[in-house]
């Protein structure tokens, strides 16, 4: 199955840090800007760097019906996490979601790459009248506990790319891997 899709790149005409919208005020304009209608979306940082097939994960997302979002496993090290925790039950349903917790308790973290309904999306402007703007984790841990959403088994290999040092581990990686030299 290939898939084809239109991508529109926007422009949210800040100059400044001071006057940025956030993940989820961006989120929200590109929504405004670009309406979905029925249609649903698939919502990427832009500071990851993964090796998956997309496709399978599309697949899955269209025969459940439900926002599906990708995560991999991580390590509890002690004191507070750099990363959300994703909490599944047997189906593979969130039944929790924490931002960055001060003690974290799964092995699960989410990368910021999310298969999201229509309907889930519509839920957006409620959720931006009383949360952050920024970090997704705080509306995806809110949309947990109101709707159905899944993460998929899967194997995923992700580099956060925000940051020198993860840049340079990603690079040494597939530097590793690359056939042709």
């Amino acid at each position: 199955m290939e898939l084809w899709v239109d991508i529109t790149v926007l422009n949210d005409g800040t100059r400044t840090d001071e006057e940025r919208f956030g993940a989820l005020g961006d989120l929200k304009l590109a929504i405004d800007r670009v309406p979905l209608g029925d249609d649903h979306a698939v919502v990427l940082a832009s500071d990851h760097l993964f090796d998956i097939d997309l496709q399978a994960v599309y697949r899955d997302f269209l025969a459940r019906g439900r926002t599906t979002l990708l995560v991999r496993r991580v390590e509890p090290a002690g004191g507070p996490s750099p990363y959300n925790e994703v909490t599944l039950d047997d189906e593979g349903r969130v039944v929790g979601m924490r931002e960055k917790p001060s003690d974290p308790q799964a092995d699960r973290s989410a990368i910021a790459l999310y298969f999201m309904t229509a309907d889930d999306l519509a839920l957006l402007p409620e959720y931006l009248e009383t949360g952050s703007h920024d970090a997704p984790g705080y509306f995806l841990s809110w949309l947990a506990a109101r709707v159905p959403w899944y993460a998929p088994p899967l194997r995923i290999r992700w580099f956060d790319i925000g940051s020198l040092e993860g840049r340079e581990d990603a690079r040494a990686c597939f530097e590793r891997e690359n056939p042709y030299g």
